[in-house]
């Protein structure tokens, strides 16, 4: 069940904000709670609720990156393997903001999968 609500929440980000990616000065929404301590303590602590919110905000955002930019740079990934790179890089740096953190993965994807 909390599955399909990450699958509904990230196709709901992915709509809202797939017009904003062709803006250089849009505000982009974040989480409430966005840092890198609150995703990995929601990890740590397996809590559904959270992780559901910040998963799937991340996951929507590299989407909508993806989508925005047409670089096919999830293809070949999955959702729990992404997490994993998202909490590593957070478990480094605590008081980065979680959409910071998304971004840079997203601005490091883009750079690999370049012609």
């Amino acid at each position: 069940m909390a599955m399909n609500k990450t699958v509904v929440l990230t196709f709901v980000i992915l709509a809202a904000s797939h017009p904003a990616l062709a803006q250089q000065s849009v505000r982009i929404l974040t989480p409430a709670e966005d840092s890198c301590s609150t995703f990995t303590k929601a990890m740590d602590a397996n809590d559904q609720v959270r992780l559901a919110a910040l998963s799937g905000w991340a996951l929507g955002f590299l989407s909508g990156v993806a989508q925005g930019s047409a670089v096919d740079f999830l293809r070949n990934e999955e959702a729990p393997k992404l997490f994993t790179r998202l909490y590593a890089v957070c478990s480094n740096q605590p008081t980065k903001p979680l959409s910071v953190a998304t971004e840079e993965m997203a601005r490091a994807f883009l750079a690999s999968h370049k012609l």
